[in-house]
């Protein structure tokens, strides 16, 4: 379901519209859940550099995919690849304060 509501996303927006950040987060976790790491890795890193293209900071966001992208490569047994993804994530949060205290829901 959620791959066939980005999909429709994709066709509304366009491929690299950061209206599909949102989308692509859930999807990248429902991958991550079902233990398709891989996918949820590539989907992840395909959110940060639509971020990334984007003349909008948005820490929190930045963080969470970075996030899963470390969370994907530490259950493919890459603890260094791991560790460098939540380096990532925690220097994409910055000192938001929201996100220092876990309020932040970007996506809304």
């Amino acid at each position: 379901l959620a791959s066939r509501a980005l999909a429709i996303w994709e066709k509304v927006h366009g491929p690299s519209s950061g209206q599909l950040i949102a989308g692509i987060a859930t999807l990248a976790e429902a991958h991550q859940r079902l233990g398709d790491h891989k996918a949820a890795a590539e989907l992840a890193q395909r959110g940060l550099d639509i971020l990334e293209a984007s003349p909008v900071k948005t820490p929190g966001k930045q963080a969470h995919l970075h996030s899963i992208v470390a969370a994907a490569r530490l259950s493919a047994g890459d603890v260094k690849g791991a560790l460098a993804g939540y380096e990532q994530a925690l220097t994409a949060a910055g000192d938001e304060p929201s996100l220092q205290r876990g309020e932040a829901n970007e996506y809304r």
